[in-house]
């Protein structure tokens, strides 16, 4: 729907995925609410609220939407590695696009004090520029895990034509009771 969208948490183990939880975002334009959010906040918000289960390595595997210094600073805090790929545009602390920085090497985004290796995936339009703030992995295993994460589709989220708030969670409630 115009100016609402989900902000969408799966929680991934070996090649299973299973729905977590999810926030409903309206565009700042639409929003009735006083204490409005932006996606990333939203985002920030799961990854502070996820607990993990005991002895588990969980790392937050994210699109370029979310790729960005709320969610990563998010992540960062609880110990969880980030995976994403960023947008060709996207500056680093010295000014460079990180799409143009070569393969495997360790930088900061612009505005962020993390440290990040950046590996590319692909070749020519496919190809994608990916950040991980777990310095120790390669570039295999980086674009590995990058390949891991998932979109709404994965649910049948991406089909919603609902027109209210109330619309919208109740077809994601629909959705997540299907599933299970």
């Amino acid at each position: 729907m115009r100016g609402w969208d989900l902000v969408f948490a799966a929680v991934r183990v070996g090649s299973f995925t299973a729905p977590w939880a999810w926030r409903c975002y309206v565009n700042e334009r639409f929003s009735e609410e006083e204490d409005f959010r932006k996606r990333s906040e939203l985002a920030a918000e799961l990854i502070r609220s996820f607990g993990p289960p005991l002895e588990s390595r969980v790392m937050v595997l994210v699109d370029s939407t979310y790729c960005c210094g709320t969610v990563i600073r998010a992540a960062h805090q609880r110990g969880f590695p980030v995976v994403g790929w960023v947008k060709k545009n996207r500056l680093l602390s010295d000014g460079r696009r990180a799409w143009d920085v070569p393969e495997e090497r360790s930088a900061y985004l612009q505005g962020l004090e993390i440290p990040l290796k950046i590996v590319h995936g692909g070749r020519g339009k496919g190809r994608r520029t990916v950040i991980c703030t777990d310095l120790a992995s390669g570039c295999q295993q980086i674009l590995r895990r990058w390949k891991r994460r998932w979109g709404k589709e994965h649910f049948g989220l991406g089909d919603c034509r609902c027109r209210g708030k109330q619309s919208l969670e109740r077809w994601v409630e629909l959705v997540l009771l299907a599933y299970v």
